[in-house]
């Protein structure tokens, strides 16, 4: 052997070899780490939809409409749509405003006396209405992740039992999600993030696991109150945009909303499940000994810097492959 030529140990691995044994290894680090993040349930918090900060802004824009009216009627000398107006348009506007009444289902329930007083007082109040029912969806949005998961557990981990092996075939693990680049020795492991598997899992499998956890968490989810508060904050928005569309000024209407906020928690528990169980990797990753318990020490030295040999892959497939 000349100078400088280094020598190949005999026993190493073949490259395909080495691609099995990191791609089962890897996907018996996420078996590992899902359970681990769904017992951190508290760390769940769902993101409070963008939606919410728009139906405080309808209830403003409501608010604005109405002095704008009130200025503009100053200005022409004339009231703002009162009982002074006439009986006809007074049983118009509040035969309208009884609709909208009921649509809020009790929230504004004096919203069709207000109409005597003016359109300016019938805006007020849809913005009142749409307020209160906003206020009382901020607090259960606050749990509904955490409450979802708790409630869910076991189904929630046998669909990513499902899914990992699904969604993470032999193509889908690089070595160097797991090993890094050659030659593969400690420096290399060491430079792979903490999280690679996870978020691998987290982007390949976010449809699958939102259609298989969807009927899976559903039944929580329509019973939780977050989910009761939105429904009716919705309804008060719907009013809103009507209000709008008969009393507001011309142009300005507010628009319609059409959000489904079980998706929105649905999406929200697979990221932050994503974020936990990335966590839970990088800390196995670190000390990955004793961790796996059919195959302890094959574990070990994938999740690590030491060399994959021929003997390292036959503990885990020769069995399996009905080798001898």
């Amino acid at each position: 052997m000349g100078c400088g030529a280094s020598a190949v140990p005999k026993n190493n691995c073949t490259d395909e070899q080495r691609r099995e044994l990191c791609a089962e290894n890897g996907r018996r680090m996420l078996q590992l780490c899902v359970p681990q993040a769904l017992d951190k349930s508290s760390e769940v918090k769902v993101t409070v939809p963008q939606q919410l900060a728009g139906f405080k802004a309808s209830a403003n824009t409501l608010r604005d409409h109405a002095v704008k009216l009130r200025e503009k009627k100053e200005k022409e000398g004339t009231s703002d749509g009162g009982a002074e107006e006439g009986q006809e348009k007074k049983a118009g506007i509040g035969g309208f405003m009884d609709k909208v009444t009921g649509a809020i289902e009790g929230v504004a329930e004096k919203a069709g006396e207000l109409v005597g007083k003016g359109v300016g007082a019938a805006l007020d109040e849809a913005a009142k209405a749409l307020d209160a029912a906003v206020d009382k969806l901020e607090s259960p949005m606050s749990t509904v992740g955490r409450d979802i998961v708790e409630a869910k557990k076991a189904e929630i981990a046998k669909v990513y039992e499902e899914v990992i092996p699904t969604v993470l075939v032999d193509a889908e693990v690089p070595v160097a999600l797991v090993r890094g680049e050659p030659p593969y020795g400690l420096k290399e492991y060491q430079a792979v993030p903490g999280s690679a598997l996870s978020d691998k899992l987290t982007s390949l499998s976010r449809d699958k696991l939102a259609e298989q956890l969807e009927p899976v968490v559903k039944p929580a989810l329509d019973e939780h109150s977050a989910l009761k508060a939105f429904s009716a904050a919705m309804k008060a928005h719907e009013a809103a945009v009507a209000a709008s569309a008969k009393l507001s000024p011309s142009g300005t209407a507010l628009e319609k909303v059409e959000f489904d906020l079980g998706k929105h928690v649905i999406q929200e528990v697979i990221s932050r499940l994503g974020e936990l169980i990335a966590k839970e990797e990088a800390e196995i990753r670190k000390a990955p000994g004793g961790k796996w318990p059919e195959d302890p020490q094959i574990f070990a030295t994938v999740f690590s810097g030491e060399q994959l040999t021929a003997d390292t892959w036959a503990g885990t497939f020769k069995a399996r492959k009905g080798l001898k």
